[in-house]
């Protein structure tokens, strides 16, 4: 019944890129701003402690993310009004991160696709004198 802009983000102890996820990616500036307004909810796959999904079922974050289809950790689905908007696996950098933030929070119910969103959202960065930066 959550119907707020919701991170799920699900890690274990063979995530070798965990690290640099937390300290370059979801620590950038511009990406703390993007998640302003989002419940994060940071899950273990390691972890064998029940939880109740977002259908209502009980289960434990392995189950959940081998559910969802998600090998690769670090990895993380973006939801809002209750349906995913957004997901991505392994390495990510703060571009790519916060255009999907922004556009699960506000862009999802105005664009047809994210491409749609991607295109206005960088070019209106550029105008704004912004750098749009895939390097890290």
């Amino acid at each position: 019944g959550y119907d707020k802009p919701l991170m799920i983000l699900f890690e274990d102890k063979q995530c070798a890129e965990c690290d640099r996820f937390h300290d370059k990616t979801l620590n950038h500036p511009d990406v703390l701003s993007a998640l302003e307004g989002y419940l994060f909810v940071r899950l273990n796959t390691d972890s064998s402690q029940t939880l109740i999904d977002l259908d209502g079922r009980v289960t434990t974050p392995k189950q959940w993310a081998e559910e969802l289809g998600l090998t690769f950790r670090p990895a993380f689905v973006l939801l809002n009004a209750g349906k995913e908007q957004f997901r991505a696996e392994g390495i990510l950098y703060h571009q790519h991160l916060s255009e999907g933030l922004v556009y699960t929070k506000t862009g999802y119910s105005r664009y047809e696709s994210l491409r749609d969103f991607k295109t206005v959202y960088r070019e209106a960065l550029l105008n704004s004198g912004k750098n749009v930066d895939f390097s890290e």
